[in-house]
């Protein structure tokens, strides 16, 4: 009975730490798919060269996309004509980060962690886009499909300029129909997997040397089979830290999985050929594994602490009680929507 009631309170003292930074992410997630285009994306990420890499990083970083969200994109823009190490850059940078998994990542962790967690991500995209470009060479592409007028494409259609009621509409119902529902499960999971870490990972087992070499190990092994975004591995890489694993195990969970799971994998070799997903996969983890050995040094031999989840009882008031309730109420519901939904459609 206590080790269930330890769960549920690690699981509770998560979602109230969490909640309030995830709903201005998603605010913040709308004002950007608001003003910043598919089509401004693609404009902007064509060519191929280390300036096209470097724009593509750059880009990639802001946009609230998890590793299933970018493939679509990244696909229009091979199409568009970009070249294989600016896709890969931006395959990278865009699941790595995001506006939104930004400040999540400062309110639970810090400055500190943010900032490697930023220069780490576009450091690995720049790499990996560099020696793409270098070692797999560029095949040609199928340029997109015309785009339907007579007499070719040069034809243009007047577009009414979106009022201000209809910009803030657009952007709440980006962050709270579309991301929402789109982040509401892997969130939920993180939550409770993560809550499940904490409850059978002690520091007992986790603080000595091995603990260090381990904990790296097993961050990197369980980013692969998971499906996590960047905002729902916070928790993850928070129960790391509770758990007893090194600040670097956290990180190198926190940076690497969202852009190392089966998924995003299958679909870069699929673009980039075996060569590609080489310099994909590697340039992420010597780049996570070196800043998250710097982490390391830092944490454990400057003094510098965390500010975030400690794993015990911390005090909350009425209204983040409140919020809390009825987000976690908000997204268990749009899961058990998507499942039953799911389940229902596999048998028609």
């Amino acid at each position: 009975m206590i080790y269930i009631q330890k769960y549920f309170s690690s699981f509770w003292e998560m979602t109230l730490l969490m909640h309030a930074y995830i709903i201005f992410c998603l605010i913040v997630a709308g004002v950007i798919k608001e003003f910043l285009s598919d089509e401004y994306i693609k404009k902007n990420l064509g060519g191929t060269g280390l300036w096209a890499v470097v724009k593509a990083t750059l880009l990639g970083l802001p946009l609230p996309l998890c590793s299933c969200g970018v493939i679509p994109l990244a696909a229009s823009l091979r199409k568009s004509g970009a070249g294989k190490g600016a896709v890969t850059s931006f395959f990278i940078s865009t699941p790595m980060t995001g506006a939104d998994s930004i400040i999540a990542t400062y309110g639970v962790f810090g400055w500190i962690i943010t900032l490697f967690r930023v220069v780490s991500a576009s450091i690995a995209a720049i790499l990996a886009g560099f020696f793409t470009d270098k070692f797999t060479g560029d095949d040609e592409f199928a340029g997109p499909s015309g785009c339907g007028c007579s007499g070719g494409c040069c034809c243009t259609v007047e577009v009414a300029k979106p009022t201000a009621f209809d910009r803030v509409k657009g952007i709440f119902r980006y962050a709270f129909v579309e991301l929402l529902g789109d982040l509401a499960y892997p969130l939920l999971a993180g939550l409770l997997m993560a809550a499940l870490i904490t409850l059978f990972i002690t520091p007992e087992i986790t603080g000595n040397r091995t603990g260090i070499v381990f904990g790296y190990l097993l961050a990197f092994t369980a980013g692969v089979p998971l499906y996590v975004c960047s905002i729902s591995a916070i928790p993850i890489a928070l129960s790391f830290l509770v758990a007893g694993f090194s600040p670097g195990a956290a990180f190198i969970f926190l940076a690497a999985a969202p852009a190392t799971n089966i998924i995003a994998l299958s679909v870069v070799k699929n673009m980039l050929g075996k060569r590609g997903v080489a310099i994909y996969l590697t340039s992420i983890i010597l780049v996570t594994l070196a800043t998250a050995l710097i982490v390391d040094y830092l944490y454990l031999n400057t003094g510098l602490s965390f500010n975030g989840f400690t794993g015990e009882d911390e005090a909350f008031g009425m209204l983040e009680t409140v919020t809390a309730s009825a987000f976690l109420i908000i997204i268990t519901l749009i899961s058990l929507k998507q499942k039953l939904f799911r389940k229902n459609h596999n048998h028609h």
